[in-house]
């Protein structure tokens, strides 16, 4: 009678045993397939994100291109140069703040640049009369003699 009752409780550990190695595995296979649906999330989220990035990179790039162009097209105005009228309402739409400084610019240039013609056309005719002195003088002196 003991034989068979250790024997029953061998069996029945045996049995445990079975189960707690299939629960192990069971276990186990729960844990990978978790780990592998959290890698492939992750690898998701990842790919997203590059994604989006390069999107704002190429964004932000276009956006620098056509700053600079605008500032190329308000350097063009201040110096006076020719610009399309299509340029000029593309400044005047997208910055109208540096528009108005360009024209500003531009007029405040010209005003100074119309003086400073006066000033180089009224130098030069000093210095034309410097220069035609010096040579009466030496008539003169020539005459004296």
């Amino acid at each position: 009678m003991e034989m068979h009752i250790l024997s029953e409780i061998r069996k029945t550990l045996y049995k445990d045993s079975g189960l707690v190695k299939k629960q192990d595995k069971e276990t186990k296979a729960v844990v990978e397939t978790e780990e592998v649906r959290r890698r492939n999330f992750l690898k998701t989220v990842a790919d997203h994100d590059a994604r989006v990035v390069k999107q704002q990179a190429e964004a932000l790039e276009e956006e620098a291109k056509r700053q600079s162009r605008l500032l190329e097209i308000a350097s063009k105005i201040m110096k006076g140069e020719r610009v399309s009228p299509e340029e000029e309402r593309e400044l005047a739409m997208s910055s109208p703040e540096l528009y108005a400084l360009a024209k500003q610019a531009r007029e405040l240039s010209d005003e100074s640049g119309d003086k400073n013609t006066a000033d180089c056309t009224e130098n030069e005719k000093i210095r034309q009369k410097d220069e035609e002195q010096p040579e009466k003088e030496n008539e003169e002196w020539t005459e004296k003699s």
